[in-house]
């Protein structure tokens, strides 16, 4: 009874240690895909930018010709 008591208690330390890694994946990847999100936004606001100023270099341009 002993025996099987200590292989139970192993295994449920086995499973307590995949469990926190699996934790830890799911965070790495929430963490990985939240930064995905942010340079996204970030490119998206640059370029935004970009678009006014080139929207106002056309303009000017039309202006002139």
């Amino acid at each position: 009874l002993l025996l099987r008591y200590n292989e139970l208690d192993r295994t449920l330390d086995e499973l307590s240690t995949i469990i926190k890694s699996i934790r830890s994946l799911q965070q790495q990847s929430t963490d990985d895909f939240d930064q995905f999100l942010v340079q996204c936004q970030n490119k998206n606001r640059e370029l935004t930018q970009h678009r006014t100023e080139l929207q106002r270099v056309r303009q000017a341009i039309t202006d002139v010709t």
